[in-house]
C-alpha cells in the first residue's frame, strides 16, 4: 500500500518530493497535500519532515537513497509532519521543539474523521510515537550531503521553532512557514512574529537569489514571489477580520484571503 499512498516525484537529479494526502486522512484540516522533500548528495540524503505516519514513509526513501547516509529533519513539530519519526534512529529539529517529539502526540480529534483512512491510527491508539533519539539544532545548522549543502534558518510563527533550509542550489524549503492554501498561525498576536519571518525569508531570497522555492503543503513548487504574495494578504487580515468565520473543530478563526485561508487558532 505504501507504493500507491505515496506519490512520488522526481523535481532534478538530486531532488524529490514525497507527497501524500492529508486531506484522505482528514479534509476538516482544509489542507489537501502534505510535501516532504528528499535532498540527494554524493555520500548523504537529507529527508525533510516524514509525513503523517499513516503508512511507513521508510521503505520509500530507501529504494532512493541507495548506500547514502540518511539525515532526517523536522521543519516544526506538528503531527503531520513528525509522523514516521519513530521509523529513524535520530531526529533533528529546533531547540524550542525539542520536547514536543520526546513523547506520544495525541491525535484522538482523527477518531471523529469522516474517513476511513484515518481509522489506521487506532493500531497506534490514536497517538504518534515518540521520537527515539532527538538533535537539536539552531539557525546556522548546516548539512553537507557532498556537492550539495543546506543551512537552517529559524522562522518563527507557524510554530515556535519552525525552520526553513536553503541550498547552496538556490532552492529554499519553507516548511509551514509560506504556502498557498490554508495558513496556520497560532493566536492573533502571532501574526506580527510570522510577518517577521516573512520579511526575513524576503530578504535572504533576495540576496542569495532564490527562484525556486518549495512548501510543505499544497503546491510542491512555487516562485519566489508567493513570500510577498502571503505577506501582502497577511497584512490585510486585521483590516478584514470582521469578514471571518469561526470553525469549531479547529478552534480558530478562519479569514478567507485570494488566495491563502488564514485559520488563526484560539
Amino acid at each position: 500500500m505504501n507504493d500507491k499512498y505515496f506519490q512520488t516525484i522526481k523535481i532534478y537529479d538530486d531532488l524529490y518530493v514525497i507527497r501524500e494526502r492529508l486531506w484522505d486522512i482528514d479534509p476538516r484540516f482544509l489542507t489537501e497535500y502534505t510535501n516532504m522533500y528528499l535532498v540527494l548528495g554524493t555520500h548523504s540524503a537529507l529527508l525533510i519532515d516524514t509525513g503523517s505516519g499513516v503508512f511507513s514513509i521508510k521503505r520509500t526513501i530507501e529504494k532512493i537513497i541507495g548506500d547514502r547516509t540518511l539525515f532526517v529533519l523536522n521543519t516544526h513539530s506538528d503531527w503531520d509532519h513528525v509522523g514516521s519519526n519513530h521509523e529513524f534512529s535520530e531526529i533533528f529539529i529546533h531547540e524550542q521543539e525539542t520536547r514536543n517529539i520526546q513523547s506520544s502526540i495525541d491525535i484522538s480529534e482523527l477518531k471523529s474523521s469522516p474517513t476511513s483512512l484515518a481509522k489506521r491510527y487506532a493500531n497506534f491508539n490514536f497517538k504518534i510515537a515518540p521520537t527515539k533519539s532527538i538533535l537539536s539544532i539552531v539557525e546556522g545548522k548546516k548539512f553537507d550531503l557532498g556537492g550539495i549543502e543546506l543551512e537552517v534558518f529559524h522562522v518563527p510563527g507557524h510554530s515556535n521553532g519552525s525552520v526553513a533550509l536553503i541550498s547552496s542550489n538556490g532552492d529554499l524549503f519553507t516548511g509551514d512557514a509560506a504556502h498557498y492554501g490554508s495558513v496556520y498561525i497560532p493566536h492573533k498576536k502571532n501574526i506580527h512574529i510570522f510577518l517577521n519571518s516573512l520579511d526575513k525569508l524576503i530578504q535572504i531570497s533576495k540576496k542569495k537569489r532564490i527562484i525556486k522555492i518549495f512548501p510543505s503543503h499544497e503546491q510542491y513548487e512555487a516562485g519566489v514571489n508567493l513570500l510577498t504574495e502571503l505577506k501582502d494578504e497577511l497584512l490585510s487580515v486585521e483590516q478584514t477580520w470582521n469578514q471571518g468565520s469561526n470553525n469549531k473543530f479547529l478552534n480558530a478563526w478562519i479569514i478567507e484571503g485570494e488566495k491563502f485561508k488564514f485559520i488563526i487558532t484560539n
